[in-house]
């Protein structure tokens, strides 16, 4: 199908923290944010609350080492919202899906140009996974912030979220980093000047004494941490949902802007 993302090689796919974990943006990674930003606030009514619950340190200055997790990852949307609602600097390291990320010649040139991505393959397994928790340590410890849409599965009618990966929990307890939740609502379906509601919420803390890795100790920790997780979101959810729905009769224009993206019927 024309315009669909080349798979690329196997033996050729990138694995790991792809650049520097470093939290100092390159020139080019502050004028993709100022893009991205003026994308969506041209196309869209965004409206944000909680942008207070972004960590900082004592002096008011945005601050790194924690994790940013975006709920529902519906359409293409979430992702140019949610890198502009971050900071500049600690810069943004983001996980994300390899076929997307790396489909094509151009997006293969741009993040590794850009740098601070960690691709996401089917398949892979355990081996993976630890290179995505070795790249989530790094991030941290360097001070910038590791962000992921934890999503998988097939899509939900919304306002319920899909199966989130408990991932999100071993990365968090594996670096002691705190979860902010960045919370979506309108993005289901898209159309000109539709309106967008985020909603970023207080820090959600792994336990002080993290478990050792692989133990049953650890599958206790992170299920629990997941569940305090979910137990934030899905509400959150659904009030973001209710707030960003239209008024009755109103006019949806370019609606091709939702894009290929799965829906549940």
């Amino acid at each position: 199908m024309r315009g669909s993302p080349r798979k690329p090689d196997p033996g050729r796919r990138p694995r790991g923290l792809i650049g520097s974990a470093s939290p100092r943006p390159s020139f080019l990674y502050r004028l993709l944010r100022l893009l991205f930003g003026g994308l969506t606030g041209t196309l869209f009514r965004v409206h944000v609350s909680g942008q207070e619950n972004l960590p900082r340190d004592h002096a008011g200055k945005p601050m790194g080492g924690w994790i940013a997790v975006g709920l529902p990852h519906r359409t293409w949307v979430e992702f140019f919202v949610f890198a502009p609602l971050l900071p500049a600097e600690p810069r943004l390291i983001m996980l994300g899906d390899g076929p997307t990320m790396f489909g094509s010649a151009w997006r293969r040139a741009l993040l590794r140009r850009v740098g601070g991505v960690v691709p996401v393959w089917r398949g892979s397994g355990g081996p993976e996974f630890e290179s995505h928790t070795a790249a989530a340590q790094a991030a941290i410890h360097a001070g910038a912030v590791f962000g992921l849409f934890p999503e998988v599965g097939r899509a939900a009618r919304p306002p319920r979220l899909r199966r989130v990966s408990p991932a999100v929990a071993y990365f968090s307890l594996r670096t002691g980093a705190p979860i902010v939740l960045v919370i979506f609502g309108g993005t289901d379906e898209l159309w000109l000047r539709r309106r967008v509601e985020v909603r970023v919420l207080p820090p959600i803390s792994p336990p002080a004494d993290a478990p050792t890795p692989g133990t049953p100790a650890e599958r206790g920790a992170a299920d629990e941490l997941l569940a305090r997780l979910l137990a934030a979101a899905e509400p959150a959810a659904g009030e973001a949902h209710a707030a960003a729905e239209p008024p009755t009769g109103a006019r949806r224009r370019w609606r091709w802007l939702t894009g290929p993206y799965p829906r549940a019927e």
